[in-house]
């Protein structure tokens, strides 16, 4: 089993390891591992990737970007792992890195630093069952948490879907819609294919100076400036695609993804995004959204052209034959108000949950320094069912 430096969250569980033949296996996996060994590594320390092992399997090696911490045998092993994690050696370990994009320790140097530790064995055990127990509930917590926010989430899509579909009324006539996979409509609505509901637009920028616009499935299609991760760009953007506000931009290499984007103001775009302009009596917002549909995206999926998988494109003609649902332009309005109102709410809690998490996340370190500097003595709360200490008496 290998573990490479990207297996380790920063709760230090070992996700996903690989099961690699010797021969197959990077040069860097020849950091052979026992049961019992801390592992922190030792380049992108800012990535503080340290995981306790208590895989008893005789065959784990992991990447020579990761230091091997052994106890002794008067030291308990996961106290050793406690330890590294607290305030002090984290700040040891970043002021002796090396490297400004890559920061990096050598194993000899981590050898060498110091940290306050008790030999008292019943101390150590008493702090390893504390924190086992403290952290089991943060990480419950931040699961709970995380199954929360899916679940909101598949709430939002829902609503979404459901809305541009078949409308926020219940109690209108419905009609046979024609398209397989959707059933009936509202018998007021329209199907039209969407040549006739958009038109492309290949307009060109002579100085390539109007604000850069990039697509990304998170954001949306927002100044380049915004996006994390940056994508080759050319030297001049002479000779790019204008838009302008409220055009709908597709990635015409990620239209199997649903990358359809409004434009929320004029700027140019890729040359390999494609433009397209709404004909009169229509929301641009509400295609955005029926166009993220997972129906439409297996739709498009079904008509992209290319060789390979990532170099499959959605051509116009192609997009312009797809048949697409058309309310009356007020009632777009309408779900579009519905669609926002309704998913604020969502979000709200959605960021309340996640900013939660992070807060937690954060308290982790405070909370394991406390303890194994010796800040609360931990060894009367372990012997009782309930340690008696809630994580917000804990000084930090």
């Amino acid at each position: 089993m290998y573990i490479d430096i990207g297996n380790v969250d920063e709760r230090g569980v070992v996700t996903a390891p690989e099961r690699l033949r010797f021969g197959l296996a990077p040069s860097r996996a020849r950091r052979i591992i026992i049961q019992g060994d801390t592992i922190i590594s030792t380049v992108r320390t800012y990535l503080k990737a340290i995981a306790f092992i208590q895989d008893n399997t005789s065959n784990i090696v992991a990447s020579t970007g990761f230091a091997a911490l052994s106890p002794n045998k008067k030291t308990h092993p996961k106290y050793v792992y406690y330890l590294v994690q607290s305030h002090t050696f984290i700040s040891q370990v970043s002021s002796n890195s090396y490297g400004v994009n890559y920061p990096a320790i050598t194993p000899n140097q981590l050898g060498k630093l110091k940290i306050a530790i008790t030999r008292d064995q019943e101390e150590q055990n008493a702090i390893v069952t504390f924190l086992d127990h403290k952290l089991a509930e943060i990480d419950q917590f931040i699961t709970n948490k995380e199954r929360l926010i899916e679940l909101l989430k598949d709430q939002k899509a829902t609503i979404i879907n459901r809305a541009v579909t078949w409308g926020i009324e219940l109690d209108v006539p419905m009609k046979p819609s024609g398209i397989e996979w959707l059933g009936e409509i509202p018998a007021h609505w329209e199907v039209k294919r969407a040549k006739y509901v958009f038109r492309e637009i290949n307009e060109r920028s002579d100085t390539g100076l109007e604000t850069h616009l990039s697509m990304s499935q998170k954001l949306g299609l927002v100044e380049t400036n915004r996006i994390e991760e940056k994508t080759l760009q050319s030297e001049t953007q002479e000779g790019f695609k204008l838009c302008q506000a409220d055009d709908l931009v597709l990635n015409k290499l990620k239209a199997h993804l649903g990358v359809f984007a409004r434009a929320k103001i004029s700027g140019l775009v890729s040359p390999d995004y494609a433009v397209f302009r709404l004909r009169a009596g229509a929301n641009v917002q509400y295609f955005e959204m029926l166009y993220r549909h997972p129906a439409y995206i297996a739709t498009f999926n079904r008509v992209v052209r290319g060789i390979v998988v990532g170099f499959l494109r959605l051509y116009t003609p192609e997009f312009y034959n797809i048949r697409t649902l058309f309310p009356p332009k007020e009632e777009q309005d309408r779900i579009i108000r519905f669609i926002q109102d309704e998913t604020a709410k969502i979000d709200s809690i959605i960021n309340r949950a996640e900013r939660e998490i992070e807060l937690i996340k954060e308290y982790r370190t405070p909370l394991i320094s406390a303890i194994v500097t010796g800040k609360v003595d931990v060894r009367e709360a372990t012997q009782e069912r309930d340690t008696g200490i809630s994580i917000e008496e804990i000084p930090v």
